[in-house]
């Protein structure tokens, strides 16, 4: 006879400790796709393992360009650079792509995603950043959810 084992175990349902000794190795890289499998994983990633035990980026310049249907943040360090860009599609998609990667999201416009990234993303940096770009290019008569941001003429 076999007994039918079901589980409602859920990831972010693991006890802190056992987060902070799977994600001990990883990487920024790692631990920003990590946090984007849910926003209770997100909140538990940040929050329970603690921002001290959070891997640097050592990022040296963060460039940020936004224009009327996207945004797209840049970030070097002395070994690499990593781009992520966020483009508004139809019926409020966002489409996200970093690593060669494309995530469609349902719900959310490009400003509102590449912001909560780039708060997550300035919480893995630990040393001093020598340079912040913010480049912006549109036009408050753009439809388009960056437009509010800059006041009416």
């Amino acid at each position: 006879m076999t007994a039918n084992f079901q589980s409602n175990f859920q990831l972010c349902e693991m006890p802190d400790v056992v987060i902070r000794r799977i994600t001990k190795q990883f990487d920024f890289k790692s631990m920003l796709t990590l946090s984007q499998v849910c926003q209770n994983f997100r909140r538990k990633i940040i929050h329970g393992i603690g921002e001290s035990s959070l891997p640097n980026t050592n990022f040296t310049r963060i460039l940020i360009s936004a224009r009327p249907n996207g945004i797209m943040l840049k970030f070097d360090s002395d070994q690499e650079t990593d781009v992520i860009q966020y483009l508004d599609k139809e019926n409020g998609v966002c489409d996200r792509m970093f690593e060669k990667k494309h995530t469609l999201l349902k719900g959310t416009t490009a400003l509102d995603l590449a912001m909560g990234d780039l708060e997550r993303i300035l919480k893995f940096q630990k040393t001093e950043l020598n340079y912040l770009s913010v480049t912006v290019n549109w036009s408050p008569r753009d439809n388009t959810p960056m437009a509010r941001l800059l006041p009416e003429s």
